[in-house]
């Protein structure tokens, strides 16, 4: 057994491996079918990744995310719910730690002591507030999932059985269904443009109710998305329009990188 910590990132489309505190992921796959079964995937990528077994595996999942490692529920992955540390734990033979990946990238993002906002743009929205205790998520461990509450005038259908959350406007999936899986090829079309607009709006309101529950230190927005000046730009003018105090917000195309880091937080 290696004394290491082995963090394993899933996605709706991915899973990859990286060593905690590395700058860069080692090993990566598909995310398989749902008949194959999660922790079945998490298992064969960590023996890809490392022949040797861990001291300790921290895995980031989308979803919710109990605070005794279960999954209880995700919209984006084909796998039913169900204790997913226990299983990997038995799989494996080694510590295993379970958290939502936007919590993981969270925590490698904050600095010590800093009470942050973070929001992560991928296939949906995820988002977390880190507080100066790092293990205060809440009652049942989903306090700050951004991505469903409402933020979005035009009340579009939600995969969660809602309308109107932040994840139907800024969402990758969302995108994709309305605009089409190569929509970021032509930017000059006037439902992108519009559609990217939306995002930003929705992004920006989400961003300031935040900033108005917790007062952070700072605010962080992860994502492709941000790249685009549409978003952006929409982004902080209806930020400073509904927040009526400055923060700093943070731009980041690429949040993942954060978990090797969150990891060194999280599984010490």
């Amino acid at each position: 057994m290696t004394d290491a910590t082995l963090v394993v990132d899933v996605g709706a489309t991915f899973i990859r491996c990286g060593v905690a505190g590395g700058g860069e992921w080692t090993v990566t796959g598909d995310t398989p079918p749902s008949g194959h079964g999660l922790a079945n995937a998490i298992a064969e990528m960590v023996r890809r990744a490392s022949p040797v077994t861990p001291q300790r595996i921290l895995v980031g999942c989308p979803g919710l995310v109990s605070a005794d490692g279960q999954l209880v529920k995700s919209l984006y992955l084909p796998f039913a719910a169900g204790p997913l540390r226990d299983e990997l734990t038995q799989m494996l033979g080694t510590r295993v730690l379970v958290h939502n990946d936007t919590y993981v990238q969270a925590s490698g993002a904050a600095d010590p002591g800093e009470r942050l906002v973070y929001i992560a743009i991928g296939t949906g929205v995820g988002g977390v507030v880190v507080a100066k205790c790092p293990d205060d998520r809440g009652r049942h461990g989903f306090a700050g999932e951004l991505g469903h509450i409402p933020s979005d005038h035009r009340l579009l259908p939600c995969r969660c059985g809602r309308f109107g959350c932040l994840d139907t406007a800024a969402g990758g999936r969302y995108l994709e269904q309305r605009l089409g899986v190569a929509w970021w090829k032509d930017r000059s079309q006037g439902a992108v443009v519009e559609n990217l607009i939306a995002a930003g709006a929705a992004l920006g309101a989400a961003a300031a109710i935040a900033a108005s529950i917790v007062d952070p230190d700072r605010l962080v927005i992860a994502g492709r998305l941000t790249a685009y000046q549409e978003v952006t730009t929409k982004l902080f003018e209806v930020f400073r329009l509904m927040s009526w105090l400055a923060y700093d917000i943070d731009l980041v195309e690429d949040g993942s990188i954060y978990a090797l880091r969150g990891a060194l937080a999280l599984a010490p």
